[in-house]
């Protein structure tokens, strides 16, 4: 039942995990996963000034402006954040973390149309690549700043490719081939349709 989970570590503790070069870390909570690997974590250390608080919040959507509560209308949001000296460290030099979310599929949904938005201060939400796994109902995406985000149901395929457009000849052969996830393409945000294949 609870509305926010926070945990807290000291700073030296972080600085040692990362340049373990093995491992990151990982704070579970019942209201979702945050994964941090050595690389920013050290971004994260080198930000801090004593403990490091990572906390994953439940958002009350009464609270937000009109235009972000029209944007999410009944789905959950989250507030992702992590903390040190009663200030944000919200980017961590270009690297990523990975986040993983709740979300309980409702009946004749599909595991494929799970997917989650980045809630900015305007009220507009970007779409973000994302994995959803039905075993554990979590959403799982990548990001490499931290904010509110929104996990919900859709019907549209989220195009993450940059050289696939929609008025490309190609376009339905990739829509195809990544719904059914046959091909992924040969990095997160490119295709690649006119390589060859081997």
């Amino acid at each position: 039942g609870a509305k926010a989970v926070e945990v807290t570590i000291p700073a030296t503790s972080a600085t040692a995990i990362a340049d373990d070069g093995k491992t990151g870390l990982s704070v579970k909570t019942p209201l979702g996963t945050v994964t941090i690997p050595n690389d920013a974590l050290g971004s994260i250390a080198s930000q801090a000034s004593g403990s490091i608080t990572v906390r994953v919040e439940s958002v009350d959507t009464s609270g937000l402006s009109a235009e972000q509560q029209q944007a999410v209308g009944n789905e959950p949001v989250y507030d992702i954040s992590i903390l040190s000296g009663g200030k944000q460290i919200s980017s961590f030099d270009g690297k990523s973390i990975a986040i993983s979310l709740p979300y309980e599929l409702k009946e004749g949904e599909d595991a494929s149309g799970v997917a989650v938005w980045y809630l900015n201060d305007a009220g507009e939400l970007q779409r973000m690549r994302c994995t959803y796994d039905p075993a554990t109902g979590m959403a799982t995406f990548k990001t490499t700043h931290l904010s509110k985000y929104l996990v919900g149901y859709t019907d549209a395929w989220y195009n993450p490719f940059k050289d696939v457009r929609t008025d490309d000849w190609f376009f339905d052969a990739v829509l195809f081939a990544a719904e059914r996830e046959l091909f992924s393409g040969v990095s997160e945000t490119s295709f690649a349709p006119e390589r060859t294949m081997t």
